[in-house]
């Protein structure tokens, strides 16, 4: 299986541009809270199993309005995001970090998400173009596409 990166795990255990502004975007995208990751598909394979086997509070990431931090053995690991819920399906564009401190490089992914209750998912794909973002709530063995089930804390 391919390794999973930094953001992808800040999105899998292991998401843009600054704060959401300007046409369509909803700054306010009724997201915020803390979440637990409870699955995860990569080329079209249900992998939760893996995070499962993560402890708890390193499957937990906190939603502000313009951040999602996860948390990784006690300490925090932000990346920026933006949505556009003007967009069918609703659009979200992620920035954060990965590499070695001091050589730490810019990643970012483009994804799309719905919330079903007190589910979050979020199909997204690490690129530098916007036009690789998902079309869809799936990912296939051709696919760069990864997609991430989050359950709301109580």
């Amino acid at each position: 299986m391919r390794r999973i990166s930094g953001l992808a795990l800040l999105a899998v255990c292991a998401l843009a541009l600054g704060s959401a502004t300007g046409r369509g975007e909803d700054k306010k995208p009724g997201l915020e809270g803390t979440y637990i990751v409870v699955g995860i598909e990569i080329g079209g394979k249900d992998v939760s199993e893996f995070i499962k086997k993560e402890k708890e509070e390193n499957r937990v990431f906190k939603i502000t309005a313009d951040k999602i931090i996860a948390m990784k053995d006690g300490k925090e690991d932000p990346a920026s995001y933006k949505v556009d819920a003007s967009k069918n399906p609703k659009e979200i564009d992620l920035v954060g970090k990965k590499g070695a401190k001091g050589k730490e490089q810019e990643e970012k992914m483009y994804g799309i998400y719905k919330v079903d209750g007190d589910k979050l998912i979020i199909c997204m794909t690490e690129s530098d173009k916007p036009a690789d973002r998902p079309k869809d709530f799936k990912t296939t063995a051709e696919s760069k596409a990864i997609m991430l089930t989050f359950q709301k804390k109580k």
